[in-house]
């Protein structure tokens, strides 16, 4: 593959980090550009998911200010206008009760936590999003980090509940480097400690946006193969680099493979891979639910009780107008899940019941026949884990095989796996390749 005026490169998996690696990638004008994508549509977490009558995303996302990347992505892609913006807010539920947390006088009102706790609560996100390096909470467990900057009472009120509630078996694995991120970014959302978060949504939904960039790299050139599974990566003659698929090889000048960890180590040899990225990764799984009436007025409903059996509650029509989908409320019903949990065996049915069990507990109200329509959806590798006290290396895109790179969630190492963090490291790696590569002139078949 490829073409005589300009190298050929390749970029393996067509998620969110393979399609903005691949528009940087094209977009220097240097390379002929080849994704390879093993799924019938390219979109990984963000494709679109057809519910009954209705298209809506896979999992829920959503667009904080802060997240200029994807910001900037939607206005190239000619979506600004697509962008809309909320003060749906967040609420808790706890000890049989759901209370707001959107303004001041909500946050003096807190049952949860005693007044004294709310203010060394206030004073310890304030503390912590102004923290520019994270070196320590990388140093440190969890619990200590957390103890240190909010005190042993509301570690063990809020966060240490939040924790289990949202990681379940995996929650003392967690580093504290993901919670100080998810601190500062929630926080750029907000006017103060408990004010009003602006949130943003693209209508009808993030699938929009891989539909545009598919269609972007198609205009710009760039070949899109899809149902084309990648089985191996090799070294070629004269320095080239060999894909091979399941029906074809080809030599690419070079490749960037933007799968995550383990689907890597399953198509590049283990001593290839440069070391020291955690391969152990938590699946999710979600209850997607088109809904006749809407539950609350809140975004997000974050969890104190740790019966339940999902992360949260989210409410993405509380954001995006429900007038989108034919006047119906999307509900996310999310979890994280280890490798080992009971849950990944379960069928989708028992997930489902079990969830709306779990749903009616905080709604008494609640009943199935309020439910339009319903799905139950699941991906492998959603958020890869960072241990407590490990370090955090600034991204290493190179492989030990000349000319093959890698991009992926792992080294999200600053974030939580989200959409702008994706897109970040694309863009990154993308153009460390086009300087890596600038001079270098090779011809392949």
């Amino acid at each position: 593959m490829g073409d005589l005026l300009r190298p050929s490169m390749a970029v393996i998996g067509g998620g969110v980090t393979g399609l903005a690696a691949a528009a940087e990638l094209a977009g220097s004008g240097r390379f002929d550009v080849t994704l390879y994508e093993r799924n019938e549509r390219v979109g990984g977490h963000c494709l679109g998911l057809q519910l009954d009558r209705l298209v809506c995303d896979r999992f829920y996302h959503v667009v904080l200010p802060g997240d200029t990347a994807t910001i900037n992505w939607i206005k190239e892609l000619g979506l600004a206008a697509n962008l809309v913006w909320s003060r749906a807010g967040s609420g808790f539920f706890g000890k049989g009760r759901l209370v707001p947390l959107e303004t001041a006088l909500d946050f003096l009102r807190f049952p949860f936590l005693s007044l004294p706790d709310k203010v060394r609560l206030a004073l310890g996100i304030l503390r912590v999003s102004r923290i520019r390096d994270p070196e320590d909470p990388a140093s440190v467990s969890t619990e200590d980090w957390l103890n240190g900057h909010f005190g042993p009472r509301v570690t063990e009120k809020i966060w240490k509940p939040l924790l289990r509630s949202k990681w379940g078996d995996a929650a003392p694995r967690i580093s504290a480097a993901f919670i100080w991120a998810s601190i500062r970014r929630l926080r750029g959302a907000r006017r103060g400690p408990a004010g009003r978060e602006r949130l943003g949504a693209l209508r009808p939904g993030i699938h929009a946006l891989i539909e545009a960039a598919a269609g972007g790299l198609r205009e710009s050139g760039a070949h899109i193969r899809v149902s084309c599974r990648v089985l191996g990566i090799e070294r070629g003659d004269g320095g080239s680099v060999r894909v091979r698929t399941e029906t074809d090889s080809n030599l690419h000048h070079a490749v960037l493979v933007t799968l995550a960890e383990p689907e890597l180590r399953a198509i590049l040899p283990a001593e290839r891979i440069v070391s020291g990225r955690p391969t152990a990764y938590l699946g999710i799984l979600a209850v997607v639910l088109a809904l006749k009436k809407s539950l609350s007025p809140y975004y997000v409903i974050n969890l104190l009780d740790e019966k339940l059996p999902f992360t949260g509650i989210i409410e993405t029509t509380n954001v995006l107008p429900a007038a989108d989908f034919s006047g119906r409320h999307l509900v996310y019903l999310p979890k994280y899940t280890t490798s080992g949990d009971p849950l990944n065996g379960r069928s989708d049915d028992d997930v489902a019941g079990l969830f709306l069990a779990g749903l009616t507990r905080v709604f008494p109200g609640f009943r199935e026949s309020d439910i339009a329509a319903m799905r139950v959806v699941r991906a492998p590798f959603a958020q890869p884990l960072q241990a407590p006290g490990d370090p955090l290396p600034a991204a290493d895109f190179h492989t030990a095989i000349p000319g093959v790179y890698a991009a992926n969630t792992s080294m999200i190492t600053r974030s939580l796996h989200n959409i702008d963090a994706d897109i970040r490291l694309a863009r990154e790696a993308a153009r460390t390749i086009v300087r890596e590569t600038a001079g270098r002139e090779t011809v392949h078949a």
